[in-house]
């Protein structure tokens, strides 16, 4: 695995800027596990003068002795133990004579290990800190991190900014697969998404397919037990937390059905829900019409690409991949439906794209909608709609359907007039909407005629051209 850095240009330039804003700073940096916080971090403080300080489990005194202890080396002082961070955030506001930098990373492993250490690091920050000192604490456990935020945190005020880091979009991933055809970077990146400790494991020079039997599939990678590894990291029992992910990645995304698979009481669900949110683990969605306060149209589905592919392959098949039938898992259970699978995460690919690409009107509102058709004289059906941009000003709404497949001038043809005829049962601004139509696919027959006819038509190769500037397969 080659430890590359990728982006993160939006977020350099923020830590560049408190930087050299040469006051004093505290900033928080958070994020779930395995999304590149530490790699960030250590980017940022290339070739500056910085202190970088992993926390453990191991409680305050003896995180604060083995700082102190990084501390006198880096200053080429003498070692004495100190009796909390006080000292040794004392020692370091006396020695640095110029702009430094201090990571304290992993700081929610020290503040669940001490609930006082927030108001340790208010009294260092408010007295103790000198003006050239740039002081950053990151960590993992989101819930934990977000507390320092709270106006009954004594960290509270004391923060000059903050960021949460979140997993790479695809264009940016991407960049990390450069050989491959976009087709397969596509593949890969619905099995990892765009967290670099995942991604980071492939193996460029094999197949995705390749990629699944070595580096997740076998009992042995480090991916095998990922999943389960970072439940267990993040709480306490994790069985319940597993049945719901397993339900969702099932296709059981509403409330009721969770419940009903899992035998979590409705009323009890909300909290673990809410929970798998805060890790970045699952999305609460609705339609694109609705509102957030009213609707109990609410679905939930599986945000981490790397958890969901989990879920849905290799968690219902652990049983004979413990026995060894890897090749029977690969050729039976995941192959069949890999395609419709990689579907999904086309679409969001697709939301990204129409974000950057479409600029007939500004997109203020961009979604799904789902719903039943419900008119006088007609049967009761259901419709969806894979994505829908809205601009509540104008009034003009653009509406897309996503194939991950290669369709024929037929196929899109028919997509578009079902399309146009679903359209008609969204319900917002019907009478004085601007409306425009669209499809987007791996591959689109006589793109140009349909563009002629006034219809957004996309595929890999526009995808190609506009950020990758490669081969479409």
């Amino acid at each position: 695995m080659s430890r590359i850095f990728i982006n993160r240009e939006k977020e350099l330039e923020f830590l560049e800027s408190r930087y050299k804003s040469n006051k004093k700073e505290l900033i928080i940096i958070y994020g779930r596990r395995r999304v590149g916080k530490t790699e960030l971090l250590k980017q940022f403080i290339r070739n500056k003068d910085a202190i970088y300080f992993l926390s453990d489990k191991r409680g305050t005194l003896l995180n604060a002795k083995r700082l102190m202890e990084i501390v006198s080396e880096y200053f080429n002082y003498p070692y004495f133990e100190p009796k909390n961070f006080d000292d040794v955030f004392k020692l370091i506001s006396k020695l640095a004579k110029k702009r430094l930098v201090v990571i304290i990373d992993e700081f929610s492993y020290l503040i669940e290990q001490d609930n006082t250490l927030p108001s340790v690091f208010q009294y260092i920050v408010d007295e103790i800190l000198s003006d050239n000192i740039m002081l950053i604490l990151c960590g993992s456990l989101v819930g934990t991190m977000e507390s320092l935020f709270s106006y009954k945190n004594p960290l509270y005020g004391r923060r000059t900014g903050q960021w949460k880091v979140e997993p790479l979009d695809f264009f940016d991933f991407a960049k990390r697969f450069k050989e491959w055809s976009l087709e397969e970077q596509i593949k890969l990146f619905a099995i990892t998404g765009g967290v670099p400790f995942y991604f980071m494991m492939m193996d460029e020079k094999i197949t995705v397919l390749e990629n699944i039997r070595k580096n997740i599939l076998n009992k042995g990678s480090v991916l095998y037990d990922e999943v389960e590894f970072l439940l267990r990291e993040e709480l306490r029992d994790i069985s319940t937390y597993l049945a719901i992910l397993e339900a969702i990645a099932m296709g059981k995304t509403r409330v009721s059905d969770i419940a009903n698979y899992t035998k979590v009481r409705v009323n009890d669900l909300p909290k673990y829900l809410k929970v798998l949110m805060k890790l970045g683990l699952i999305e609460r969605e609705i339609p694109i019409t609705e509102s957030w306060k009213k609707t109990k149209k609410s679905i939930y589905w599986i945000k981490d690409n790397f958890f969901r592919f989990w879920f849905r392959f290799v968690l219902p098949n652990k049983s004979r991949i413990e026995a060894g039938d890897i090749d029977y898992v690969l050729e039976s259970k995941i192959e069949p439906y890999f395609n419709d699978f990689v579907g999904f995460t086309f679409e969001q690919i697709a939301k990204t794209y129409i974000l950057r690409k479409f600029n007939v009107f500004e997109i203020d509102l961009l979604g799904r909608y789902w719903g039943k058709i419900r008119r006088k004289n007609e049967k009761t059906g259901a419709i969806e709609i894979d994505i829908i941009a809205i601009n509540r000003h104008s009034k003009d709404i653009a509406f897309f359907e996503v194939k991950w497949s290669e369709l024929s001038t037929i196929d899109t043809k028919k997509i578009l007039n079902d399309l146009i005829e679903k359209s008609k049962y969204v319900p917002w601004e019907v009478s004085s909407r601007k409306e425009y139509f669209g499809v987007i696919g791996k591959y689109i027959e006589n793109k140009d005629t349909f563009r002629k006819q006034g219809y957004f038509v996309y595929d890999l190769d526009d995808f190609s051209r506009l950020f990758l500037n490669q081969k479409r397969s």
